[in-house]
């Protein structure tokens, strides 16, 4: 288990955790788009747009 803290609406924190994740997949021998990617958002309601925005932006399955 990995944990990376950013701001809700700050690019270069999910920048980061897409290469962390990426990292991950990387090692676990998943070639690119071969594995699926699960978020768990335990935030306050109010931030959940723009965080969905910016995983959909920086963070999916390429």
């Amino acid at each position: 288990i990995k944990y990376v803290s950013g701001s809700y609406d700050d690019k270069a924190g999910f920048v980061l955790l897409d290469e962390k994740i990426s990292e991950h997949e990387a090692r676990r021998g998943s070639h690119e788009g071969s594995s699926r990617r699960l978020f768990y958002l335990a935030l306050p309601p109010s931030v959940y747009p723009p965080v969905c925005e910016m995983i959909q932006h920086f963070c999916m399955n390429k």
